[in-house]
C-alpha cells in the first residue's frame, strides 16, 4: 500500500537539491584588503567631519545669538552686530592684531577674510556704534546679510 499512495506521475523524481547560499564575504584577499581600506577611509572622513563640526561651533553660536537678537528687533540686532563680529573674529584670529582694529581698518580686515560684498563700501558698520539709528537703518538688511555670510564663510587662516 505504501507504493500506491500519492500521485503516480511523480514517482521516481528526486527532490531538487538547493545549493548552499553564496557568501557575501569575498573569497579573494584583495577584496578584503580593499574593504578594510574603505572602512578606514570612512572612519577617517567621519573623524574629520566631527572635528570640523566642533571647530565651527563658534560660528553656530554667533549665528544663533544674531538670530535671537533679530527676534527682539532689527535695531537690537544691529546694535549687537559689531560685538558679535568682533567676538567671532577673536575666536580664530590673533587677539594682538584683531582687538585694536576699528572703523575702516576693521572693515578692511573683514573684507580680506572672506569673499563677499565689501563692508568698507557698505560703510554702515562703523556707524552702528555712534550714529543715530536714522542714519543707518537704510542699508540694515544688506549689512545683516553680509554679516551672516562673513560668519559662515570667513577663512580661519586668512592673512591678517
Amino acid at each position: 500500500m505504501g507504493d500506491d499512495f500519492g500521485n503516480y506521475l511523480i514517482r521516481g523524481i528526486d527532490e531538487i537539491i538547493i545549493p548552499e547560499p553564496v557568501s557575501w564575504m569575498p573569497s579573494a584577499p584583495g577584496w578584503r584588503v580593499l574593504g578594510v581600506l574603505l572602512l578606514l577611509a570612512g572612519l577617517y572622513a567621519l573623524v574629520r567631519g566631527i572635528q570640523k563640526w566642533r571647530r565651527n561651533r563658534y560660528r553656530r553660536e554667533t549665528l544663533h545669538r544674531l538670530q535671537a537678537a533679530l527676534q527682539v528687533s532689527k535695531q537690537a540686532a544691529l546694535k549687537e552686530l559689531p560685538f558679535l563680529l568682533k567676538a567671532c573674529a577673536l575666536r580664530v584670529y590673533p587677539r594682538q592684531r584683531i582687538a585694536a582694529l576699528s572703523g575702516l581698518q576693521w572693515c578692511a580686515f573683514l573684507d580680506r577674510s572672506y569673499k563677499g560684498p565689501s563692508f568698507e563700501k557698505n560703510g554702515l558698520l562703523p556707524l552702528l556704534a555712534y550714529a543715530p539709528p536714522e542714519q543707518w537703518q537704510g542699508n540694515a538688511d544688506e549689512l545683516l546679510t553680509m554679516a551672516r555670510l562673513w560668519i559662515k564663510t570667513h577663512r580661519e587662516n586668512a592673512d591678517v
